[in-house]
């Protein structure tokens, strides 16, 4: 008989959106009747933009209590297709079919008194790029929970590389750290203030892309070179968020983030969400909106109008040009109680974001659907 195990190793290793779908059917199949697994999930995201990227990404989760200690454990995986601008502008143009697998491990051991310790590691993998992750996190709580304090640290070991070139690796190193402080400003409101930190040591340019030089006052380039950013970059954020409850059947929370780094980069990120729990209990509407702006990298340029001369650093990243972003969707999920200590939930959702490039040379902006079905399970 399989086992939940033997069914997510089916489908890391299968080539079929078809496998993969069955597979997370065994996962449900085998591991929600289970004693051991208290939650079980699966869900299916598809994400379609006009830059010729298409994404399916099938997820499996599992979690259990078991008095103090309780664990968890999810799985993903990509299916890519993409042709887009970063892509047919290099130097070999293709576009490209590609797999990314993901497989994150966890646990929690509470400690008493509003205390716990959390402990999260991550292995990534793709062709081309390979990352793992190990993160700690503590949570303290004072004065009846009207005071909860969380800090964490974090460590990633990261290389990125060119597929079919086994010689092409480059290593890049990430330490994080948060602190996060929220409080119960009244019956019906929390009051959250996160900031964070984190230095990146390492490659952090792509062996695949490549930027255009020109002469000063010519519009056509004259050869092109493999991009070139610092091997270091320090990024901090500070995030204030209020969550709010409007009414007996309404919620609602805000967010605004304020981001900088070394680079030269600042961001402004503002969002905002309403969730609403329909007459009878079983249905819940959930809509929300996103804005963001940012500026670009001090050594960021659409044009590299430096020949004879060849840039220090030098980027073909339109993820490090000024532009802004607007972002909504509506999700609606099903609760169900199968018997009294059960819960099943359905949920639907859309999300269209707009991306407008303010200084790329190719590409002046993306719109992208992404659309998710999800399905999960609790006693």
């Amino acid at each position: 008989m399989a086992t939940a195990r033997q069914a997510v190793a089916v489908a890391a290793t299968s080539a079929s959106v078809g496998r993969i779908l069955l597979a997370l059917l065994a996962v449900w199949a085998y591991v929600a009747p289970a004693r051991a697994a208290e939650r079980a999930g699966s869900a299916v995201l598809l994400y379609r933009d006009n830059d010729h990227v298409t994404v399916w990404k099938p997820v499996a989760s599992v979690s259990t209590d078991q008095g103090a200690l309780s664990a968890r454990a999810r799985w993903s995986t990509d299916f890519v297709t993409a042709a887009s601008v970063d892509l047919v502008t290099a130097a070999s143009p293709r576009g490209f079919s590609e797999q990314r697998h993901e497989s994150e491990l966890g646990g929690s051991w509470s400690l008493g008194e509003g205390r716990r310790l959390d402990l999260t590691g991550t292995v990534s993998r793709e062709p081309d790029f390979r990352s793992d992750a190990l993160n700690l996190a503590g949570t303290w709580e004072w004065l009846d929970r009207r005071v909860v304090a969380t800090a964490g640290l974090g460590v990633a070991q990261a290389a990125t590389g060119r597929k079919g070139d086994d010689t092409a690796w480059r290593d890049r190193t990430s330490r994080d750290g948060h602190v996060q402080l929220s409080l119960v400003a009244s019956a019906n409101s929390v009051v959250d203030v996160v900031w964070t930190l984190q230095d990146l040591q390492g490659y952090q340019a792509s062996l695949y892309r490549y930027v255009r030089l020109y002469r000063p006052g010519e519009a056509q380039h004259l050869t092109a070179v493999t991009e070139q950013v610092p091997d270091e970059r320090w990024r901090h954020a500070l995030l204030l968020r209020l969550r709010q409850r409007v009414g007996k059947a309404w919620f609602a929370h805000g967010d605004y983030r304020l981001y900088s780094d070394s680079w030269g980069m600042t961001a402004h990120t503002v969002s905002a969400r309403a969730i609403y729990t329909l007459p009878g209990g079983a249905w819940t509407l959930r809509g929300e909106g996103r804005g963001h702006s940012q500026s670009g990298t001090s050594f960021y340029h659409s044009h590299y109008q430096t020949l004879n001369e060849l840039p220090q650093w030098r980027t073909a990243d339109k993820e490090l040009g000024p532009m802004w972003t607007a972002a909504g969707g509506l999700h609606l999920e099903w609760t169900a109680h199968p018997t009294a200590s059960q819960t099943m939930r359905v949920g639907l959702g859309a999300d269209v974001l707009h991306m407008r490039l303010l200084d790329h040379p190719y590409l002046r902006e993306r719109t992208a659907l992404l659309a998710t079905v999800d399905l999960s399970w609790e006693r």
